[in-house]
């Protein structure tokens, strides 16, 4: 994993040191991938467009500019949610929180005021 790519899309930069740490072969999760994966599966099991739809609250939706949300997902949710407010934070990858903690709170910030 030496080049941070999980299968799921293109990595932004190194990955994030508090998820991942260096060893002589590369870089290795912090956490248990299978407990990860067993946690995860029920959430792709199937489309949650239904769900999506029903989100009545103002949403804020923070992507990175390398993280992995294929463009059509993306267009998506923005043609069944026409009122969410998206920003793609340049440079971060998909856990933008960690790449770029403080633009995230920033933008979380200004949308909750």
């Amino acid at each position: 994993m030496r080049n941070g790519q999980s299968g799921a899309g293109p990595p932004a930069t190194a990955p994030s040191p508090r998820s991942t740490r260096d060893v002589d072969v590369g870089w290795v999760p912090r956490f248990d991938v299978d407990v990860l994966e067993a946690a995860l599966r029920p959430v792709h099991e199937r489309p949650r467009w239904e769900e999506w739809g029903q989100i009545a609250a103002p949403t804020l939706l923070i992507t990175g500019e390398n993280g992995y949300v294929p463009a059509g997902e993306l267009d998506e949710m923005r043609r069944r949610r026409p009122d969410v407010r998206h920003v793609q934070v340049p440079g971060a990858g998909r856990d933008v929180h960690l790449d770029a903690p403080e633009r995230v709170a920033e933008l979380v910030r200004g949308f909750a005021a």
